[in-house]
């Protein structure tokens, strides 16, 4: 990971464009036929715009690299609050992410394992026991690096004619200490 790369949670009233365009070109790479069907452009930067929300339950963390954000996930602190949310969600202490992405150039820099373990720091303060997120049960890639990282699955659930995949995995108190 460069050097001068930094995590931190973002605050209400920081700048979110600079995320948003950071989720437009993870799109870009990851799944181009969505962005060329979806949406016109502005629209689809509005919507992830919108998406970026910040508030009561939600927490959005940002790696930066010289001031620009190179790197974005955003945490769940109360996951189990949707009417949509895994039965998993429900339970005491599950605190869940639903997003974490990297800029595309500077993959494989350590930059995810940065934010993932910013996750951990966040949950174990929060006084989390488990990090969970939730992945299409087609996404092999994503389901193999959540797993190598200590993550199990616990849950499938059904979502029209796809099912996705609730993982999970203890807080390490020891990972969430390290800086």
């Amino acid at each position: 990971m460069p050097a001068a790369v930094c995590v931190r949670i973002l605050k209400p009233g920081d700048d979110l464009v600079a995320c948003a365009d950071l989720l437009t070109r993870v799109l870009a790479q990851t799944d181009p036929e969505l962005l060329a069907r979806g949406l016109p452009a502005e629209e689809m930067h509005a919507v992830r715009l919108a998406g970026l929300t910040m508030g009561p339950g939600l927490e959005l963390l940002a790696a930066e690299y010289s001031l620009t954000p190179v790197g974005i996930a955003r945490l769940r602190t109360k996951p189990g609050q949707s009417a949509h949310a895994p039965a998993w969600y429900r339970e005491p202490g599950i605190l869940a992410f639903d997003l974490l992405a990297v800029e595309p150039s500077m993959r494989g820099m350590g930059i995810g394992e940065a934010l993932f373990q910013a996750l951990q720091r966040r949950a174990h303060t929060l006084g989390g026991v488990e990090l969970a997120c939730d992945v299409p049960g087609t996404a092999t890639p994503s389901i193999d690096a959540l797993t190598r990282r200590g993550f199990r699955a616990v849950d499938r659930v059904q979502v029209g004619e796809s099912h996705r995949l609730v993982l999970s995995r203890t807080v390490d108190p020891a990972a969430a200490n390290a800086a």
